[in-house]
């Protein structure tokens, strides 16, 4: 008997008992389900990120006061002053270009309805270090911000729209603060609030800062040429700041490094998951098989009488617990990819399943069903062909 025919039989054994089969597989459907959703989500997640970093730019780095550390109004202890600025583009010759920001809530009101929006100072410049793309208009310039003049770009999204409704934001007035500013320019949403129904309105610093009646900055953005850069900031910002660590320094390619560590804890903890319902389902194929070999011990003596060998036997037994455990293992690679889709559908994310998703199912399923097989296989193999058919 070849291994076309030994896999033919083991079928027509399935097909014998399709409910027995079905309910012995589900463990196995369970647990590679699991994996198989886990792992795609982690890597659309993963997808999702890179390609938001890699708009960004692995260069970014991005420096503010330690949210920590706070007065008992919840303000930052640490002050990002003009002179912070002016000295680390003095002293760090690694930074490219940098671009502080002032961040407040104000009440908006627009065409379409009064609410609360997130509104930025910023100077000349921010829009190129941060990548923004302008769809309709023009953006802050120069003379903006040093005659202080009552003028916005406001950015694309659901909260946008609310505030304008169906009319198009630009050359639109709106009050901000109870104080009134035109929009000359809209630009395109960021890719890490798409869809969160967050938006942004950009001031000029000056003005901003005449309204809230604060100089110092929320936050700098700055682009270096090399890791050298943040060590740079860092020792600058110490120094002036008499050695307390009063400020963060994150950079783009510390995100990608933090993303990675999660998906790899998120990993292991749905690997074990997975594992875990392997563990059931293998447990099931072995029972199954054991009791598969104790109803065909007649049907064993009898091959055995007639000259098969015992690797035929165990090569048999063991084939029908591997396919047993892979027939699991694809409908829950199916489910699992189906949950998969579904989910990255709702939350917009770019699903991805690279081969070596697959390969991982289909390789966990089949040790699934060698492990669970063996010792049933071996025992069939072992019988002595008198005593098997003289069971009953």
């Amino acid at each position: 008997m070849n291994i076309y025919e030994t896999i033919k039989l083991a079928i027509s054994n399935f097909l014998s008992y399709p409910l027995r089969s079905s309910l012995t597989t589900l463990g196995v459907i369970i647990g590679v389900a699991s994996l198989m959703l886990v792992l795609s989500i982690i890597e659309a997640g993963r997808q999702r990120i890179m390609g938001e970093i890699n708009e960004m730019g692995t260069d970014l780095v991005w420096i503010y006061p330690d949210s920590s550390k706070t007065d008992k109004a919840g303000r930052p202890l640490a002050k990002l002053s003009a002179e912070d600025l002016e000295a680390i583009r003095r002293e760090c010759p690694a930074v490219v270009a940098i671009s502080p920001e002032i961040s407040a809530a104000l009440e908006a009101n627009g065409p379409g309805r009064h609410m609360t929006l997130s509104v930025t100072g910023i100077f000349p410049g921010y829009e190129e270090i941060n990548r923004l793309s302008i769809f309709r208009g023009r953006f802050l310039g120069e003379i903006d911000a040093s005659l202080c003049r009552r003028v916005c770009v406001v950015e694309e999204g659901v909260e946008t729209r609310k505030l304008f409704g169906a009319a198009d934001p630009l050359n639109q007035d709106i009050l901000l603060g109870g104080v009134e500013f035109k929009v000359v320019g809209v630009v395109k949403e960021e890719e890490t609030r798409r869809g969160k129904g967050e938006a942004e309105i950009y001031l000029p610093m000056t003005t901003l800062q005449q309204m809230v009646g604060r100089q110092e900055f929320s936050a700098v953005t700055a682009r270096v040429g090399s890791t050298e850069g943040i060590r740079q900031i860092t020792t600058v910002l110490a120094r002036r700041h008499q050695g307390r660590d009063e400020f963060g320094v994150n950079s783009a390619a510390e995100l990608i490094k933090r993303s990675n560590k999660i998906a790899h804890i998120v990993a292991l903890v749905g690997g074990i998951i997975a594992g875990i319902s392997l563990l059931v389902g293998g447990i099931g194929i072995a029972n199954i098989m054991l009791v598969t070999v104790t109803e065909r011990t007649r049907e064993i003596g009898i091959r055995k009488a007639i000259g098969a060998k015992s690797r035929l036997i165990l090569a048999q037994f063991l084939t029908e617990a591997v396919l047993l455990s892979l027939l699991g293992g694809l409908t829950g690679m199916g489910i699992g990819l189906a949950g998969a889709r579904l989910i990255s559908t709702i939350f917009k994310l770019p699903l991805s399943t690279p081969i070596w998703i697959i390969a991982v199912g289909v390789f966990f399923s089949a040790m699934t069903g060698i492990i669970s097989g063996l010792y049933p296989a071996y025992r069939a193999a072992k019988l002595h062909p008198i005593e098997a058919l003289r069971y009953e």
